[in-house]
């Protein structure tokens, strides 16, 4: 499933939701690779998902003046107003990886 499709995606804000730290990605590469791995994923809709409390990494993509949130809680992953189960879960090292300073 493509949840990001080819949206012009300028820069992506990653909070790691256990110590607050903000990382900032605006290289076309890293935001590539950051798209990529939504991408390949599998996304089941979960209705009548209760609003959860806390989080391991949320990410903030702004492309054209619009925000697209997404929210990464263990097996699932909230995008926008929206909460999807995963097949195969985003690791947290997939994430830090990605934010990791050169």
């Amino acid at each position: 499933m493509e949840i990001v499709g080819d949206k012009s995606v300028s820069k992506i804000e990653v909070i790691d939701g256990r110590n607050g730290n903000r990382h900032t990605i605006t290289e076309k590469d890293k935001i590539q690779q950051f798209i990529q791995l939504l991408n390949e994923k599998e996304y089941k809709e979960m209705e009548n998902h209760e609003k959860t409390k806390g989080y391991i990494y949320k990410a903030v993509l702004s492309s054209n003046n619009k925000e697209f949130n997404i929210t990464f809680l263990d097996n699932e992953i909230k995008i926008n107003d929206t909460y999807y189960s995963l097949k195969k879960p985003i690791g947290e090292k997939d994430i830090s990886s990605l934010i990791k300073e050169d």
